[in-house]
């Protein structure tokens, strides 16, 4: 398997998902899933953590592969998932939905366009629901529509752009109870 010649260097705290969906980005591809899959690399097993899906994107990507794991979110027993090293139940952390801090988005946005904006780990967390760094509410995008993957974050963020910049200018400060949710794709 040869290196890709166009890649993304992980930011810190940043997930796995996030940093295959920006390489998937960063080679045009627009479905992960595809790009995955033309990588010869089961997205699914990725999505999962298995181990020999994480060490094939880190070649691929010139990653250390054992630091691509660590940001992984790996499936264990039912119901619990290991990251970076700590154990979490199916209750504890949230894979069906997509929540994300949109000052945080804006904010990578601002400082290298679409393909810095990435996924942070504590967002996974299910009772993380104020970001820490801007002590505003966490946003909930909508779901997925098909051919779309749920853990397709770089893409998922362009579909609700618009409307995660709409909900970054309507934060104010104090509005720290809750969750976010937008509707449809702007």
């Amino acid at each position: 398997m040869s290196r890709l010649k166009l890649t993304v260097s992980p930011h810190e705290g940043e997930t796995t998902l996030s940093i295959v969906s920006r390489l998937a980005l960063r080679n045009g591809a627009s479905f992960v899933q595809d790009f995955c899959a033309g990588m010869g690399v089961s997205w699914r097993d990725a999505a999962n953590g298995e181990t020999g899906e994480i060490r094939r994107l880190a070649d691929l990507a010139g990653l250390d592969a054992d630091d691509l794991a660590a940001r992984s979110v790996i499936r264990k027993e039912h119901p619990g998932y290991r990251v970076n090293g700590q154990y979490l139940t199916s209750k504890t952390l949230v894979r069906r939905e997509l929540r994300v801090c949109p000052r945080c988005l804006c904010e990578d946005d601002q400082r290298g366009g679409p393909l810095a904006r990435h996924g942070r780990l504590e967002w996974l967390v299910a009772a993380y629901r104020t970001c820490h760094i801007h002590q505003t509410p966490m946003l909930t995008l909508p779901d997925a529509e098909y051919p779309r993957c749920r853990h397709d974050f770089g893409q998922r963020l362009r579909d609700y752009w618009r409307g995660i910049l709409r909900a970054e200018r309507e934060l104010a400060p104090s509005n720290t109870l809750g969750l976010l949710e937008i509707g449809t794709a702007s």
